[in-house]
C-alpha cells in the first residue's frame, strides 16, 4: 500500500505510507471546502500506486441484530435482501458480519447475532468516489475506522496485554486516547465490536485530572446506555481497557473507573481493568518530540499486514479483479519460467549424460579395435571374415544335400554306423545296383582296416564282427557278408602269418559286402 486517505466530517488526510515508515513528513490535510486542492492532489496520484481509504464519519452505522438462525445455503439470499433494503434507505456502502454467537428466545426460537455496518451517502463522499473512477485511482481497500481499530486491538494489542479468549468474550469498554481531548470509545461483546463512538471533551479543560474526569463521566453514561438498551444484564460487570498515546495518566484513569463506574456488587473475578501506554505495548520509538496519534499507529499496522477490504463497491471490485488477474498472470509467468528452466536443465543433464556415454563407447570401441588388431597380428589368418562366412555357408549347404538321391541309398545311415566303431577305418566304398524283377537293390562293398593289432587276434576279429552285427541290425540291410576277414580264423594259418612277418603289422585289412534293399 502506497497511499492512505483518511476521511471524516472535517476533510481529507492524505498519508504517504512509505514516508511515514521512514519517519518523514507524510501527512497532507485538506478541508472539504477546498475541493480544488483535493481534486488536484487525489487526481494526480499515479495509477500504479495502490490506495486505501479509511472512513470515519459520525453517521456511520454499526447495528447488531438478532435474526432467526439460518442454514448456510439460506444466508446468501437473506444477505442480498437485507443489503438491498439498507441501500434503499440511503447507504452507499454496506457490510454484513455474522457473529458466532447464538441465543434462544422465550418462545424457543434460535437466533444468531448479525452486525449491519453501513455508510450513508453524502456529497463529498460521492464526489470523491467519482474522482477515483475518473482518474483511475487504484483503490484496493475501503476500511471502517472503528472496525480497523477493532482488528488492530484484537491482533496487535490484546496479545501484548496478555488478554485471554475468555477475557475478550466478556462485556468490555475499550477507550483509545487519540489526542488531548479526543477519545474513541468501543464497546465489545462476545469478543466483537458492538458500539463505537467518538468522544470530544471541552478544549478549555486545562488539567489532566479534569480531562480524565470528563472521560470517566462519558464512560458512566455509556455503561448506563448499555443497561437501558438491555444489551447486557442490569448492573452486570463491564471490563475496562484504556490505551493512552498522550501523557502518562493511565493509573489515574484506571483508579477513577474503579471508584466511579464499577459497582460495589461487581465480582472482582468477573471483570478486569487494564490501562497501558500505546508506545510501550507496540514497542514504538519516538523519533522526535511530537506525539503520534492513533492514525499513525494504524498506518504502520496496515503497512505490515495484508488486511482485506472492509467495504466493497463496484469500483473496488473491479480494481481487485484486475489485481487478482495481474497476480494470476504473474504466477503463470513464474510457473512457465520455472517449467522452461526445468526442461532446459533436464535437457542439459540428458545431453551431458549422452555425451559422457558416447565418450565411454568411443573408448570401448577403440579398445576393441586395438584388441582386434592384436589378435590379427598374433594369429596369421588366411581368410578374412567374409571368406569364413562363405565357407560356413557352403558347408551348411553340403550338409543339407540329400545323399540318397546321389548314391541311391542312405549313406548317412552307414556313416552313423561307422562312427560308432572307433577301431574301424574305411578305405573305400563301391556300390552297384542289383536289378531284380520286383525291386532294385544295391550292393555296397566296404573296404577298410581294423586297428590296433599287436600280435593278438582276438580283439580285431571281435571289432570286425561287431561292425558286421551292427550293419545287420539296420532294417533296410538285406544281407551282410564278410568277404575278407582280417585274418584266418584257423590258428595254424595265423601262426604262419605271425612267423612269416619280418616287420611289425599294426593294422589288418577286411572287406564287407552289404545288400541294401531299394525303396526302403
Amino acid at each position: 500500500m502506497d497511499k492512505l486517505l483518511y476521511l471524516n466530517e472535517s476533510g481529507v488526510v492524505l498519508i504517504d505510507v512509505n514516508s511515514a515508515m521512514q519517519h518523514k513528513l507524510s501527512e497532507t490535510k485538506f478541508s472539504w471546502s477546498d475541493w480544488d486542492r483535493i481534486e488536484t492532489a487525489v487526481g494526480g496520484l499515479p495509477s500504479e500506486k495502490s490506495v486505501a481509504v479509511i472512513l470515519d464519519f459520525v453517521d456511520d452505522s454499526h447495528q447488531m441484530h438478532w435474526v432467526a438462525k439460518l442454514f448456510p445455503w439460506e444466508k446468501q439470499a437473506y444477505e442480498k435482501r437485507l443489503e438491498e433494503k439498507t441501500r434503499s434507505e440511503g447507504a452507499i456502502l454496506v457490510r454484513l458480519s455474522w457473529f458466532a454467537h447464538y441465543r434462544q428466545t422465550d418462545e424457543g426460537r434460535d437466533e444468531q447475532a448479525l452486525m449491519i455496518s453501513s455508510v450513508f451517502s453524502n456529497t463529498q463522499l460521492e464526489a470523491l468516489f467519482n474522482l477515483f473512477e475518473e482518474a483511475q485511482i487504484s483503490v484496493k481497500a475501503i476500511y471502517s475506522y472503528s472496525f480497523l481499530l477493532e482488528n488492530f486491538f484484537l491482533n496487535k494489542l490484546a496479545p501484548a496485554l496478555s488478554l485471554s479468549k475468555k477475557d475478550l468474550e466478556r462485556p468490555m469498554m475499550l477507550v483509545f486516547r487519540e489526542s488531548r481531548v479526543n477519545f474513541r470509545q468501543i464497546f465489545f461483546n462476545f469478543g466483537r465490536l458492538n458500539i463505537s463512538r467518538h468522544i470530544e471533551l471541552d478544549d478549555e479543560l486545562e488539567s489532566d485530572h479534569a480531562i480524565n474526569s470528563g472521560l470517566i463521566h462519558e464512560t458512566q453514561i455509556a455503561v448506563k446506555y448499555l443497561y437501558n438498551q438491555k444489551l447486557i444484564p442490569l448492573n452486570s460487570e463491564v471490563s475496562f481497557i484504556y490505551i493512552n498515546s498522550h501523557g502518562h495518566d493511565e493509573g489515574e484513569v484506571a483508579t477513577e473507573y474503579l471508584e466511579k463506574v464499577a459497582l460495589s456488587n461487581w465480582s472482582p473475578e468477573a471483570f478486569f481493568v487494564v490501562a497501558s501506554d500505546l508506545y510501550t505495548i507496540t514497542n514504538t520509538r519516538r523519533w522526535d518530540d511530537s506525539l503520534y496519534n492513533t492514525l499513525d499507529f494504524l498506518t504502520a499496522y496496515l503497512h505490515k499486514s495484508n488486511l482485506q477490504t472492509f467495504y466493497k463497491n463496484h469500483f473496488v471490485n473491479k480494481i481487485l479483479l484486475f489485481s487478482r488477474l495481474q497476480k494470476w498472470l504473474l504466477s503463470l509467468s513464474i510457473f512457465l519460467f520455472l517449467l522452461a528452466s526445468y526442461y532446459l536443465l533436464t535437457l542439459g543433464v540428458d545431453n551431458y549424460m549422452l555425451s559422457h556415454k558416447r565418450q565411454l563407447m568411443d573408448v570401448k570401441i577403440q579398445q576393441l579395435n586395438e584388441e582386434k588388431s592384436r589378435l590379427q597380428r598374433s594369429v596369421d589368418l588366411q581368410y578374412d571374415a567374409e571368406d569364413i562366412k562363405a565357407s560356413v555357408n557352403f558347408s551348411e549347404s553340403l550338409l543339407k544335400l540329400k545323399l540318397r538321391g546321389i548314391a541311391g541309398f542312405d549313406m548317412a545311415a552307414l556313416s552313423q554306423v561307422l562312427s560308432r566303431h572307433n577301431h574301424i577305418a574305411l578305405s573305400s566304398v563301391a556300390w552297384q545296383k542289383l536289378d531284380t524283377f520286383d525291386s532294385s537293390s544295391i550292393s555296397v562293398t566296404l573296404k577298410g582296416w581294423v586297428y590296433p593289432f599287436h600280435e593278438a587276434y582276438e580283439m580285431p576279429v571281435k571289432w570286425v564282427d561287431d561292425l558286421v552285427q551292427d550293419f545287420r541290425s539296420k532294417p533296410n540291410v538285406e544281407s551282410v557278408t564278410l568277404t575278407k576277414e582280417p585274418l584266418d580264423r584257423s590258428l595254424k594259418k595265423s601262426l604262419v602269418i605271425s612267423s612269416a612277418s619280418d616287420e611289425a603289422i599294426n593294422v589288418l585289412p577286411f572287406e564287407v559286402k552289404l545288400v541294401i534293399g531299394g525303396g526302403k
